[in-house]
Parts: structure tokens; C-alpha cells; sequence
């Protein structure tokens, strides 16, 4: 695993969203969460050296394992989204939510806002409900609660259905020209995240997002009129 992890270093520029998801089973042991492999089992602070080197870009670290709650509080930080299947290492039952979350990113069912585009935040949104739909339909006690870390970052990193064309409406064109100069400069405020203050940073990324949700419904809004 650490050669791995050494050859994801080498090949991540600056600026790129590294995403990790661990998929199998987890468990609790003196009072920590490790995710089960053969050999010695890993924990989040063996995670935690192993991304070491990952300062500059940023990284969405998805534990869908059983037993994964403890990594939240041992992996957050800047430039990091964590996401578990579990809220604590005692919720040990085999998961279901790296299906649900899986299916949210590569499908359009968890594209709330119709932008073509799954953010992590979307994703992990409709997991988690459909964990709780699932566990509801079957009549059983619900033995896993994902959360998430970072939910602001988490909203701002996007992965793309498909390649977005251009419009042949002039007006949607613009408006997809307005948007994606928004995005490159929430991608560019990420990268200067480290050297902002943190309350200039926030604010700053609350008005880009608020001006990109506008934007968005703004093209919705213009491919829906004749």
C-alpha cells in the first residue's frame, strides 16, 4: 500500500482532486477504527501518514467499510472531504453505502440541481438517503449512519457525467461561458486556500458558489423557455 500511495504522490499535480474510496469490511480495535486486509489491518493514522505529500491538492478520502466513523476525525483537514459509512467504530454490520455512493456519482439520480455535474456533496446526499430508504424498506434497524467532514469543500469538487456542449442558443452559450468562469475561479480560490485566511476564504467561496448555483439556474431556466 505504500508504494501506492508513493506512485499517486508522483503522479498528482497541484490543483488535482485525488479521490480514494476503500470498499470491504472494517472493525474496531482498542478503541480505534482499521479497515480489515490481509496481513495487519490499517488505521486512520496509518491513512493519515500515507497521505502525507497530498498538501496541495485536494483529496476526497471515501471509507465505505464497516466500523469506519473514527476516520473523520483523525483524516480531516484543509483541502479534505472524508467520508464514512459509519459515525463511530461501533456500527461494525456489513455497509451498503459504496453502492449507493457509487451509483450517485456515475448516474444522473443523485444530479440534484440538473447541471449535468454529481458533486460529492450530491453524492453522499442521495447515499445516505438511499441507505436510510433501503434499511426502511426491509423493516431492519438502521446499523449505518454516513457522515461527512466537510461539506462546503465537498459541494465545490465535481466530477462531470459527461462533457458539457455548447449550447446553439446564444443565451445558454453565454451562460455557459459565465459558468465555467466561475468554476475556474473556485478551482484557482481552492488552490490559494493555504496562503487565505480562513475567514476571507469561506467568504469568498460562499459568494462563488451562491453566483454558480445562480448561474445554473439561470441556464435551466433559459433552455426551459421556447
Amino acid at each position: 500500500m505504500e508504494a501506492a500511495f508513493a506512485a499517486l504522490r508522483r503522479r498528482a499535480a497541484p490543483g488535482d482532486v485525488v479521490l480514494i474510496v476503500l470498499i470491504g469490511h472494517g472493525a474496531q480495535q482498542g478503541g480505534e477504527s482499521r479497515l480489515s486486509l490481509p496481513g495487519p489491518d490499517v488505521t486512520a493514522v496509518d491513512f493519515a501518514a500515507l497521505l502525507g505529500g497530498l498538501e496541495r491538492q485536494t483529496v476526497v478520502f471515501v471509507n465505505a467499510a464497516s466500523a469506519s466513523g473514527d476516520f473523520v476525525p483523525v483524516l480531516s483537514g484543509p483541502n479534505r472531504v472524508v467520508i464514512t459509512a459509519t459515525k463511530s467504530a461501533f456500527e461494525r454490520n456489513a455497509t451498503t453505502f459504496a453502492e449507493h455512493f457509487v451509483r450517485g456519482l456515475v448516474s444522473g439520480d443523485a444530479d440534484k440541481d440538473k447541471d449535468g455535474r454529481i458533486s460529492v456533496l450530491e453524492a453522499f446526499a442521495y447515499a445516505r438517503q438511499e441507505v436510510a430508504r433501503a434499511y426502511q424498506s426491509a423493516n431492519r434497524l438502521q446499523t449505518e449512519h454516513p457522515q461527512l467532514s466537510d461539506s462546503l469543500l465537498a459541494r465545490t469538487v465535481a466530477f462531470g457525467l459527461e462533457p458539457e456542449s455548447v449550447s446553439s442558443d446564444p443565451r445558454v452559450a453565454a451562460l455557459q461561458g459565465e459558468r465555467r468562469q466561475l468554476e475556474a475561479q473556485i478551482a484557482e480560490l481552492r488552490r490559494q486556500k493555504p496562503r487565505l485566511d480562513s475567514t476571507a476564504y469561506a467568504r469568498e467561496l460562499e459568494r462563488l458558489l451562491v453566483a454558480l448555483a445562480e448561474k445554473t439556474a439561470a441556464i435551466r431556466a433559459a433552455r426551459e423557455k421556447p
